[in-house]
């Protein structure tokens, strides 16, 4: 799968049910309940979630519902029926609620007219089945008890598996919907992982489910499978009706025999709301234009693919114990080996990189479906040599058939296992001459290799992804770079690392306690004895004062070395590292960084910098730097994916692909209103500000670095003043004041306080002083000295938490520009943006005439996202922000943060945020907003599900507690940034700027988008330096049923819509903000964020 794709299990890739066959436990999975969150807390308040209680799954169904009748103000105020108030579509109004006893009758509903007006979608928990699982009995409910109970063979879970994947028959002979249920089943036994509150088993996390087949527990053979009808069903707004006839299966595509099926046939979670279909063909407005894009077609085969599980142990020990997460592949190519050497003419295997799934073609001879243990000797890193004992067991036969069926539109999910088995297939060669790094591959440094600084270099490689699009498979293909460590002595390292030209006699314990965080986690190898192993800090001692118990006296490290392998340290003053997890101590010259490891944590500023100036490439070199990828992987020869039946193509796709226009902005005061039209997505701001206010009370602050020597602004460029002395002061309170009234800021020239401070130590106490001396100060703008992050993070503490004071940096390197020319006064310009906002003021917002029609009634726009600790920090919280519009242009927005469990991505106090800031919505419009647009930043796609059950959910019940009959209409849009799809102009005159790169605005929603689900690919802003990265936008729910364009055209016009510029930026304004609020509460707590040294 691509890079979005889910979390895996810890070093194995895919987690296993009871028997070790991975298909047999998602077919026995059901999503956990949901917890509900309770708290009543202040605004602005932290909560951790372990605080909260959840409500249980399992609620009685009612037999009768009562039918709500439709009124006149549904419409206008745009609400939604509550779910309780819903009926459900008629194909599943016979299936009872999960926890529930099953009813011996239900009556059947006539479909009313309201229904489909309504459009109304229901909680997840309250979600009924889908048509094809109309008639399985669901997980956690007593069946029939007329039914005697049938004790479970071994054979049983096999037997039942294939049975669950029969595939549907013919259309010809599917009942109609509504049919009444067989009432006699065979009662099932209680499973030891089944859950006892009637939700089923509990799912492993970050597993996706392999398709969309139904119940997930086993059927009874004997019972008939419900069958889709070929009738057209009602929209409930969550999914579109299908079509009144299927298309016909392509030739050769035939339908496995449902006998000897075992895996692939899809499936559904139940209890989760499945994304809206497309609605349309794809939007119309804007301008055509022709684009390359990096995938190339595939051509999958037919029939089957035998999947095999495999079991790793060290002989003597318990299972996968004995080895490391990256030795597991290495063993498992060794098996590989001996397989191949029995079998030259066998089919090819293939395995991922966690080493636990494999795959083949045909049924490996000498196998077939029943299993082998493999024993052989291993020489894993530290150097021993051990035997591990290796089990391959067939776990489920794959068919391609599904595959084929859901890229024709006759299958609502694509199947998981089958995309995991093409994808290990098309990766096999590439990761048997690279160093993979999860889709992306990484050649062996040549020593051409760009230097970063503090150890590390930048790798380039390949991104290899399959991907599903509409009507075919594709094959993602890009130019990737990373920070990797530099493979060098640990001396070497930690010089470069702590900036030292020459190797320091000592560490000082600033010094100590930088480098043992760095060094955690990075493989060593010693020099003395050819091993490897991951360092777990450094020793607080000296290799001369550090001792420990050898044979019954104390021996110093330094001392040990040389009576045992007669080595005399050159270097005895220096710490130890320490190996493993017992924390042997070895002497730091002894020991070598090992190649091939990635970074670990963020970059530095200036390493971000070069990393920048390393990849940002003019469009037309990244296309032709792709094509030469293309060439490299050589698929035409690949072994593998030729015994796989896999025909990859040679060039790149060529889509077509639409401009959107550039909504009219509106600036300057109510009275004389003037307009600005963007051009290529930026514009000037030649007007006054739609709102300005007044600044009366304000200071100024330049801050001297005092930890720091001058080193020319730590990249080597910047040649200037390391901090602003009293004339660059007195210039920048000049042309400051000048520019804000020029764009109508009534700003009182005469700072209430001028200072200079050295050293953030003080930081504090400075601003309660100034808090006590002017207590209506408004603003304090804070002139950075060179290095300046620690002062960022201390001015941004005392002023957003402890002191309540709106603050504004300018870094040194912009506060000392000549500001006389008019050309650098775009600096101050942007500077005023940032101020008046914070000021509460507005500087342009969209023209009514051009505005989106969703704006055009009460709407609430939101932007949500989760920042984590840094890499290898296992106990600093996750922070979850929330913003939401609290205008109606939208261009100003209130915040709520959250502190959660670590590394949690899912929003643990969601309910109470939303309930905030609808509350605050209200309070500044006047209105209750009739539809919510919600922005979701920073979920893959493994992810999802859980977004739907837990994040959705907890919006709808924020709007019930506010109102017992308020239910907006709400839209939820996932916003993703991490993927590698690049388009590029066919015409020169389509291309924009140095970098040629596409106009903004461009928006791609067929061809390489998913096949039936609703996504689109949206290009808002202008590339000013390398090749535009455009987002991806996936709708997860939808109950106003919007068309494409109408969320295109929104998106595109929020993104104008970001305060801090006159430019367009990459993602909506809501989901930027968002970012910041996050970013920003990570500085409040001063805990290291993550941040991805990739690109």
């Amino acid at each position: 799968m691509s890079d979005q794709g889910g979390k895996k299990g810890k070093g194995r890739g895919r987690k296993r049910g009871k028997g070790r066959g991975g298909q047999q436990q998602r077919q026995n999975e059901s999503v956990p309940g949901r917890q509900q969150q309770q708290r009543d807390e202040q605004q602005g308040a932290t909560a951790l979630p372990e605080q909260r209680q959840q409500p249980q799954q399992g609620r009685q169904q009612s037999q009768k519902q009562p039918q709500r009748k439709r009124q006149p103000s549904d419409e206008q105020q745009g609400a939604t029926a509550l779910p309780e108030q819903r009926q459900p579509p008629k194909e599943t109004q016979q299936q009872p609620q999960q926890g529930g006893q099953r009813s011996q009758k239900q009556p059947q509903r006539k479909q009313q007219p309201s229904d489909e007006q309504q459009g109304a979608t229901a909680l997840p928990e309250q979600r009924q089945l889908p048509k094809e699982t109309q008639q399985q009995p669901q997980q956690g409910r007593q069946q029939s008890k007329k039914q005697p109970q049938r004790k479970q063979h071994p054979s049983d879970e096999q037997e039942e598996a294939m049975a669950q994947r029969q595939p549907p028959k013919e259309t010809q002979q599917q009942p109609q919907q509504g049919q009444q249920q067989s009432q006699k089943q065979p009662q099932r036994k209680q499973q030891p992982g089944d859950r006892t509150d009637g939700a089923g088993p509990s799912k492993p996390q970050g597993q996706p489910s392999p398709a969309s087949q139904g119940d997930p527990r086993p059927q009874d053979p004997s019972q008939p499978r419900a069958q889709p009808s070929t009738q057209p069903q009602p929209s409930t707004g969550a999914t579109k009706p299908a079509p009144p006839q299927q298309p016909q299966s392509p030739r050769g595509a035939e339908k496995p025999d449902p006998s000897g099926q075992r895996g692939g046939t899809p499936q559904s979670d139940r209890a989760v709301p499945k994304p809206p279909r497309r609605p349309d063909g794809g939007g119309r407005s804007g301008r055509p234009i022709q684009l390359r894009a990096n995938f190339l077609p595939v051509k999958i085969p037919t029939g089957d693919v035998h999947h095999y599980d495999t079991d790793i142990r060290e002989k003597g020990k318990k299972s996968e114990e004995g080895y490391t997460r990256a030795e597991a592949p290495k063993i498992i190519q060794e098996v590989v080996k001996i397989y191949e050497k029995e079998n030259p003419s066998g089919p090819k295997l293939v395995y991922d990189k966690s080493g636990k799934n494999m795959y083949c073609r045909r049924l490996i001879p000498g196998i077939g479906k029943d299993s082998r243990r493999y024993n052989l000797q291993y020489t894993t890193d530290n150097g021993r040599e051990k035997e591990f004992i290796v089990d391959v067991k067939h776990a489920a036969v794959v068919s391609l058939y599904y595959l084929n069926e859901a890229l024709e539109g006759r299958h609502t999910e694509i199947p998981f296992d089958i995309m995991q088995a093409i994808q290990t297939a098309l990766q096999q060669m590439p990761k048997m001459k690279t160093i993979q790094v999860r889709n992306s591959f990484f050649d062996y440094p040549t020593g051409r290799e760009k230097d970063l600084g503090g150890g590390i270099q930048v790798w380039n490689g390949t991104f290899v992804s399959i991907r599903p699009t509409q009507w075919k498979m594709m094959l993602n293909v890009d130019t990737c770079a990373t920070g990797f460590y530099k493979g060098q002595s640990v001396l070497d390292f930690m010089c470069e690392f702590l900036n030292q030209r020459n190797l320091p006699r000592r560490l000082d314990e600033r010094q100590r306690k930088k480098f043992a965080k760095e060094i955690k986690a990075i493989k060593v190898e010693t020099t003395h004895i050819k091993r490897k192993q991951k360092a777990s800090g450094l020793s607080f001692k000296s290799a001369k004062d550090e001792t420990f118990d050898c044979e019954g006296r104390k021996v110093s490290v330094l001392n040990y070395f040389k009576d045992k392998y007669n080595i005399t340290l050159q270097h005895p003053d220096l710490p130890c590292i320490k190996i493993g997890q017992k924390g042997n101590l070895i002497p730091i010259e002894l020991c070598r960084v090992v190649d091939g490891q990635k970074k670990q944590g963020k970059l530095t500023g200036a390493q971000t910098q070069q990393m920048i100036r390393h990849t940002a490439i003019p469009a037309p070199d990244r296309l032709q730097k792709i094509t030469e990828l293309i060439r490299k992987l050589h698929y035409e020869s690949d072994p593998y994916s030729r015994d796989f039946g896999i025909s990859i193509g040679n060039e790149m796709v060529t889509i077509q692909g639409r401009v959107l226009d550039p909504p009219l902005l509106m600036y300057g005061p109510g009275n004389r209103p003037g307009k600005e039209m963007p051009r290529d997505g930026s514009w000037k701001i030649t007007k006054k500000m739609l709102d300005p206010k007044e600044l009366k009370e304000w200071a100024l602050i330049s801050y001297i670095n005092d930890s720091q020597p001058k080193r020319g602004g730590g990249g080597g460029r910047y040649r200037g003043p390391e901090y602003l002395d009293d004339r660059g002061v007195d210039d920048l309170i000049h042309y400051l004041v000048d520019v804000g009234r020029e764009k109508g800021v009534r700003v009182n020239e005469n700072p209430c306080y001028v200072g200079k401070e050295t050293g953030f130590h003080g930081t504090d106490k400075l601003f309660s002083n100034l808090k006590a001396r002017y207590p209506n100060l408004q603003l304090i703008v804070v002139v950075l000295p060179v290095n300046g992050d620690d002062y960022y993070e201390e001015v941004k503490h005392c002023g957003d938490v402890v002191y309540g004071i709106t603050t504004q940096c300018i870094k040194v390197e912009q506060a000392s520009s000549d500001f006389s020319d008019w050309r650098k006064r775009e600096t101050l310009v942007n500077l005023w943006l940032k101020i008046n906002a914070k000021l509460g003021g507005t500087t342009c917002a969209l023209d009514k005439t051009v505005k989106s029609p969703i704006l055009q009634r009460p709407v609430i726009i939101f932007g949500a996202d989760v920042t984590h600790p840094a890499a290898g920090d296992k106990s600093n919280p996750s922070i979850a922000a929330v913003v939401a519009s609290k205008d109606s242009y939208p261009t100003l927005y209130n915040a709520e943060v959250r502190v959660q469990t670590h590394r949690q991505e899912m929003i643990a106090d969601l309910k109470e945020m939303v309930k905030i800031l609808l509350k605050k919505f209200r309070a500044s419009t006047g209105a209750i907003p009739g539809k919510i647009i919600f922005y979701r930043d920073g979920v893959s796609e493994g992810q999802f599900r859980d977004v739907l059950m837990n994040e959705l959910s907890a919006i709808q019940r924020a709007c019930r507690e506010l109102k017992d009959d308020y239910t907006p209409a709400i839209t939820f849009i996932v916003v993703q940034k991490r993927h590698h799809a690049r388009f590029f102009a066919v015409d020169p005159k389509d291309q924009r700027g140095k970098s040629r790169n596409i106009p903004a605005g461009t928006v791609v929603d067929t061809q390489i988008c998913h096949p039936f689900e609703f996504n689109w690919y949206l290009c808002s802003h202008a590339g000013i330096q390398g090749t535009s990265k455009p987002a991806l936008y996936h709708v997860l729910y939808d109950d106003s049923n919007f068309k494409s364009d109408d969320l295109q055209i929104l998106t595109n016009q929020l993104c104008y819509t970001y305060v801090r510029c006159a430019r367009s930026v990459s993602i909506p304004a809501p989901a930027y903000y968002a970012h910041h609020v996050a970013f920003r509460a990570r500085h409040h707590l001063k805990i290291e964020s993550s941040t991805e040294g990739s690109t």
